[in-house]
């Protein structure tokens, strides 16, 4: 009989240490505290196969800010991997447009799609012909980002946007893991890691992948977002890299959820120094290759 009381009293205190940590992690119902959307997101793939799904790449928010010529290589070339075509000639689109970095404007104003990989072009320059790399099993990937993201959308619970964007934030902070392996090319076949499936799926990216899984989340929430790309310094080292432009009240600022990501994993907690930043901050380190980005707030957004 002690012994029983024993045991109903340990599993007493456990049960108070669990509702603890879940009420730091989700004192609204927005999310749910490490390892719990990732659980329950993989379990239920494996439980239920998800149903393949045909996704066609669309005009976005960076479409809009294009020339005339860059519109037109565009639409060329969305359609033709649309069409799932070999070869991309250079010949069908206006000269002097850079087809690789047209290719950049469409998978990023497309981060939920799978057609091909980000890492599938030539990376040439300016009339260079492009060769796709489509994934073979694009339908069957698309269902299974589908289900993982509508399952962790489903974790968030009710909100508005403020609350929305600070739970994918946090998400992707805790759950997804940077890939230096595929950074600093060691020899994985880590070209998922650019995308929105290898963050919410795999739970390993690099920076377009964090980014483009954000606006898949951040779509699934009535959050608008985008992503961009361009040169990121950190301690006197500048490199390529991709974030985030998110639609607040209006203003549009910067967020940069790989930054934070890997800060927090330094840190212990959760880290919001790239977190709905402005330009006047945000333009120390890291400078946009779009040259029509929407007009960013000056000032962070207030917490």
């Amino acid at each position: 009989m002690k012994r029983n009381t024993a045991i109903i009293l340990i599993v007493g205190v456990l049960l108070v240490v669990a509702s603890s940590i879940f009420h730091k992690y989700n004192p609204n119902g927005l999310f749910l505290g490490p390892g719990s959307f990732h659980v329950s997101v993989r379990a239920s793939a494996a439980d239920t196969p998800a149903d393949p799904v045909e996704v066609e790449l669309k005009q976005g928010m960076i479409y809009q800010s294009l020339s005339a010529d860059d519109k037109k290589a565009y639409d060329v070339i969305m359609a033709d991997l649309n069409a799932h075509k070999e070869l991309i000639s250079h010949d069908e689109f206006p000269k002097g447009v850079n087809p690789y970095k047209i290719e950049r404007f469409i998978l990023n104003d497309n981060p939920g799609s799978l057609i091909a990989n980000r890492e599938f072009f030539n990376h040439g320059e300016v009339d260079d012909d492009l060769k796709p790399n489509y994934n073979e099993d694009a339908s069957v990937l698309q269902g299974e980002l589908n289900k993982a993201a509508d399952s962790i959308v489903a974790g968030f619970g009710e909100g508005d946007a403020r609350a929305k964007i600070k739970a994918i934030h946090a998400y992707l902070a805790h759950e997804v893991e940077f890939d230096y392996d595929q950074q600093n090319h060691k020899g994985r076949d880590t070209e998922l890691d650019h995308t929105a499936y290898g963050a919410l799926v795999n739970h390993k990216a690099v920076c377009d992948g964090y980014a483009a899984a954000f606006v898949l989340l951040a779509e699934k929430c009535g959050v608008e977002a985008m992503v961009v790309d361009g040169t990121a310094t950190y301690k006197g080292v500048s490199g390529w890299s991709a974030w985030n432009v998110v639609k607040v009240d209006d203003k549009y600022y910067n967020l940069d959820n790989t930054w934070d990501a890997n800060y927090h994993r330094g840190r212990g907690d959760e880290y919001f120094g790239y977190y709905m930043v402005g330009y006047t901050q945000f333009s120390k380190d890291h400078i946009c290759d779009l040259m029509n980005e929407p007009a960013i707030a000056k000032e962070n957004l207030e917490k």
